[in-house]
Formats: structure tokens, sequence, C-alpha cells
């Protein structure tokens, strides 16, 4: 798999390997200790991942919608209330914000 989406998130691979890919991350981005990607600020639904170790960074660029960065040793299971769980094999991920689109536009 190399992206998956769950409402307004969308992940997408970068690389199988740790080392290859993560020496940059660690140093501009804090550890998530509760695995809670997104906070859900209407419903009270967060976007929760388990098995992973996620980093979240500190400043993120105004031009970007990434905003953290999974690394997955296995694989990782992505749940929120309102979406299915996806299952998100072993490999290093980065974490963008998007809008949730439903198919409909109102002029």
């Amino acid at each position: 798999m190399e992206m998956c989406r769950q409402g307004d998130i969308l992940i997408r691979k970068l690389s199988d390997d740790f080392t290859e890919t993560c020496v940059f991350m660690v140093k501009d981005c804090k550890i998530s200790k509760d695995g809670i990607l997104m906070k859900g600020s209407m419903t009270g639904h967060h976007h929760k991942i388990d098995w992973a170790r996620v980093f979240f960074i500190k400043e993120p660029s105004r031009d970007s919608n990434v905003f953290a960065y999974l690394v997955i040793d296995k694989e990782a299971k992505l749940t929120h209330d309102e979406h299915r769980p996806i299952t998100i094999p072993g490999g290093v991920y980065e974490v963008r914000r998007q809008r949730e689109v439903t198919g409909y536009v109102k002029d």
C-alpha cells in the first residue's frame, strides 16, 4: 500500500527502510505518547494509530499539509469512530491533513 485515506487524513508511504529516510525527522519533531494523529474538533472523535511511532512536526510549513510522520515496524491499525479501521503495513509514512470530500458542491 502506497497511500491510504481516512476522512481528513492522508497517509503516503515514503520508504520501507527507517534508517534511510528518518534521520531528518527526529531533529524537528516531537514524539506522540498516545498515538492520536488528529483530534476531532466538532465530534470529539480522534484519528488514532496503534503500534506505530508518531513524530509530529514542531513547526509545519504553510506550504505543505504534512504535519507528522509514522514509523511502523510490522503493521499498524488506524482507527476513527466514523470510519472503518485501516491496517497499514510496515514502513515510513508522511501524514497530511486534507479536506474531507463528500462529492457534493453547493454554489
